[in-house]
């Protein structure tokens, strides 16, 4: 086998590893609450949250929207949605709604989460749970 092909699945080893842990922190992550530590984000006195809709998503669906409140005036967010890739926004006066599809849409019945990330830090602002059935 060549370096570059062992190195090609070296690379999607390690990113089914990742995604396993992400997706089994999940719901450890989102147990902390709206601002995903307790804290208020973007200077408010609430703090940040995050939604997902439909809630619950039946199974096969193609999109959620996700929508989020409370953050900082322009902030940009990373939105872990469990998923590759990773969708980016901007919260413009604080808040954003968009559509996401992920490719293949929802297939795995059971819960699961969506966070709201510091691009920098990769610190979680906000959590929302979500079920699929």
């Amino acid at each position: 086998m060549n370096k570059r092909k062992s190195l090609g699945i070296l690379a999607i080893a390690a990113a089914a590893m990742l995604l396993f842990t992400a997706v089994a922190a999940g719901p450890t992550m989102a147990a902390k609450g709206s601002g995903g530590h307790g804290k208020p984000v973007g200077g408010g006195t609430s703090g940040a949250t995050l939604s997902v809709s439909p809630n619950p998503v039946a199974v096969g669906s193609a999109c959620i929207t996700i929508s989020g409140s409370g953050f900082a005036a322009n902030q940009n967010l990373t939105i872990n949605a469990w998923f590759l890739p990773q969708p980016s926004v901007n919260t413009g006066t604080g808040s954003f709604s968009f559509v996401y599809c992920p490719s293949g849409g929802f297939w795995l019945a059971g819960p699961s989460s969506v966070q709201a990330l510091d691009p920098n830090s990769l610190a979680v602002l906000a959590t929302a749970l979500y079920t699929v059935q």
